[in-house]
């Protein structure tokens, strides 16, 4: 979908206890194309947290949407 779409990768890196955020961009760098996807180690249905998983998911959603 990333090549299609023109998003390239910008950044991959562990987050949390093993977690890890991965962020593309679309082609140009626009601000306006991103995409992050959070992929959760040993996620279950739960809002992921800092007791559960070390990882402060509330600071993260700030954070995408600040850096529009």
């Amino acid at each position: 979908w990333a090549a299609s779409n023109k998003f390239t990768l910008v950044t991959k890196e562990e987050v949390g206890e093993g977690s890890e955020l991965t962020k593309w961009t679309s082609a140009g760098k626009s601000k306006k194309g991103q995409v992050w996807h959070l992929c959760v180690k040993e996620g279950l249905h739960s809002w992921p947290d800092m007791q559960n998983y070390g990882i402060d998911t509330n600071t993260l959603i700030l954070d995408f949407f600040d850096s529009f």
